[in-house]
């Protein structure tokens, strides 16, 4: 009987931490269009519901891993991996703008496609370094707890 509750508790933290992990990346996500607002403060301010609800998820996704986990260790791993995942994913994908835009193209013709690239790539690269970054050091940290 203790081997059904601990394998149904084990099965419902790995639901847990996926729901937490949606809105996690979710946040980190909405972030990404926000990037370049950093540098114009007016239109950051313009954007501060966005911003606002980008962290809210962010905020989310860690306190529903740790309400569930009960463990600063699991929830600082568990959102770690999820903050690496889009970030080698953008090294992966974002490699080049010629498979960017091949990326782009599998979804039909976009106009205005190239000045995207040439607008937006950088951003992006940096992106998945703060990504990795940060998901690296979660990691590390919840190894050192």
């Amino acid at each position: 009987m203790a081997l059904k509750r601990s394998i149904a508790e084990l099965v419902g933290l790995q639901v847990v931490k996926i729901i937490a992990g949606t809105f996690y990346m979710a946040g980190l996500t909405a972030l990404i269009p926000l990037f370049p607002l950093v540098f114009s403060p007016q239109e950051l301010s313009n954007a501060r519901y966005a911003l606002f609800t980008a962290f809210g998820f962010i905020l989310a996704g860690f306190l529903i891993v740790y309400w569930f986990s009960g463990s600063h260790k699991i929830a600082l791993r568990a959102l770690g991996f999820f903050t690496l995942i889009p970030g080698t994913l953008a090294v992966f994908f974002l490699f080049s703008p010629y498979h960017m835009a091949r990326l782009f193209r599998l979804f039909g013709e976009l106009p205005y496609l190239e000045q995207y690239i040439h607008s937006y790539l950088p951003n992006a690269w940096l992106m998945a370094g703060i990504y990795i970054t940060v998901g690296v050091f979660l990691v590390w940290l919840s190894a050192r707890k």
